[in-house]
């Protein structure tokens, strides 16, 4: 039995292996007219690909190089300000922290908070009973001790008359004499005494030392106050008018010693972004040192400020006008590139080709940086586009440019 089973594996292995042989012969018989018939156009084909001449004329145009696309402005003449920009901080005119100068009860503020004060307007009121007591107390000592100087300069009248005559002792006219002395020495302390109650019960009233505003006051009435406390009653500015205070660099010194010898120089300052219109003030101080950790020097300029535009500690844009550049080129800012090899710019010639030119940069205002030499009024140079330009690059100009 196991035989025929292994008879029988061996006649299929033989079948299978038959049919798969003839389907492979077949399916290569079949695939060869294809290839031949594929392989017979070739050398035509090869023949038909050769462009004509008309037909490689535009090829050759699109091969042409093409020039960079930038955008074109022009150098021009013109009259530049020498400007200085900077930064500015407004400071009060005057500043006063006010103080009580006498112990008390606080009875009566007199003001609202931020009020506009005048020099002189009563602010605070201290509980005067105890100041009035002192000074009435002052003025019976006065009293008494001017009632009993006039009775010892009687004394001292009869026993000089007395001693004179011989009636009596030389002794007795030195005491009435000590005596008027004394008593003229405790009058004029009686007096001080009564000056300093009068003082003290003139500092139960607190008055604004400064034309000024107010601030917020850190006490409230019926609070206890104390003499030259550490916290204020209340901080006054005076805001009309007052200091903007900047710093520039060291190296505009010079310049600002001239224009200051020469009458003064002004200053514009204005909020940033705001669109209110900037203001105008005059340098009334420069500092007697350059700051050396920074290398630049304090100015100090007095602004009006009648409508209260500025307020103390805000920060302003401020700019210095030195002088006058007349008649000099100038090319708009973007121009203007920095690298290795310094500040430069791309001018572009009548074969639209790029040259780069170093220049010295000079003051820039409005848009405009003035380049002193190099570069003339009426050449065209690159304000957008430089990434990819080089020296002798080709450019496009873009239309309107």
């Amino acid at each position: 039995m196991s035989r025929r089973l292994a008879l029988l594996l061996v006649v299929a292995g033989v079948v299978i292996a038959g049919g798969g042989y003839w389907l492979i012969k077949s399916r290569a018989a079949s695939l060869a007219p294809q290839t031949a018939s594929s392989s017979a156009p070739s050398a035509p084909a090869s023949s038909s690909s050769t462009p004509s001449s008309s037909e490689t004329k535009p090829a050759a145009s699109a091969a042409a190089p093409q020039g960079v696309p930038v955008v074109l402005g022009t150098a021009e003449t013109r009259s530049l300000p020498v400007r200085v920009d900077t930064i500015g901080r407004v400071d009060a005119y005057a500043t006063v922290s006010v103080k009580s100068q006498v112990d008390g009860p606080l009875l009566e503020v007199h003001f609202r908070e931020g009020q506009q004060v005048a020099k002189g307007d009563l602010l605070f009121t201290i509980d005067p009973a105890p100041f009035l007591a002192e000074l009435h107390a002052a003025q019976a000592n006065l009293a008494k001790d001017q009632a009993q100087l006039a009775s010892a300069q009687a004394d001292m009248a009869r026993y000089k008359a007395l001693a004179g005559s011989g009636y009596a002792s030389q002794q007795k006219d030195e005491q009435a004499r000590a005596t008027v002395d004394t008593l003229n020495a405790s009058i004029k302390a009686d007096e001080a005494a009564v000056e300093s109650a009068q003082l003290k019960l003139g500092y139960s009233q607190i008055r604004s030392p400064i034309d000024g505003r107010t601030g917020s006051y850190e006490v409230d009435a019926g609070n206890l106050v104390k003499a030259n406390d550490t916290t204020p009653l209340v901080v006054i500015n005076q805001t009309k008018p007052v200091y903007i205070v900047c710093s520039v660099p060291e190296r505009h010194l010079a310049e600002i010693q001239d224009r200051m010898a020469q009458g003064g120089l002004t200053i514009e300052a204005n909020v940033p972004d705001s669109e209110t219109p900037p203001v105008t003030g005059k340098v009334v101080f420069v500092d007697n040192q350059v700051d050396m950790s920074t290398g630049t020097i304090r100015l100090k300029a007095e602004i009006p400020n009648e409508d209260e535009r500025l307020l103390p500690g805000q920060f302003l844009r401020v700019t210095l006008a030195l002088r006058e550049l007349n008649d000099v080129v100038a090319v708009p800012d973007a121009a203007v590139q920095i690298g290795q090899q310094g500040t430069y710019v791309y001018v572009i010639g009548a074969d639209d080709k790029a040259e780069l030119r170093t220049i010295h940069r000079g003051p820039s205002f409005d848009g405009y940086t003035a380049v002193g030499d190099g570069i003339t009024a009426g050449e065209r140079v690159v304000i957008d586009g430089h990434m990819n330009l080089y020296p002798g690059a080709l450019v496009a100009p873009k239309p309107g440019t």
